[in-house]
């Protein structure tokens, strides 16, 4: 049917310097492992082409994430 989002917390709301966004724990690609992911997708274009994607959204959405829409 589809699926909704909904965020209780925006972590970087209060945010109002660089600083203070640059202390932000942000995710680091190290933290995943996607060496398997050419094989993983190799093998499910043998049966028919795949498009693959992690995330739905723009860099607006994002936004609107970390800060909340009412803080941009």
């Amino acid at each position: 049917m589809g699926s909704y989002e909904g965020f209780k917390t925006w972590p970087l709301s209060q945010a109002l310097t660089v600083d203070e966004l640059k202390s932000h724990p942000w995710p680091n690609p190290d933290w995943w492992d996607f060496s398997p992911l050419p094989g993983i997708m190799k093998r499910m274009d043998e049966h028919e082409e795949y498009h693959i994607r992690f995330r739905i959204g723009s860099v607006f959405e994002i936004g609107w994430q970390l800060r909340g829409y009412r803080n941009l």
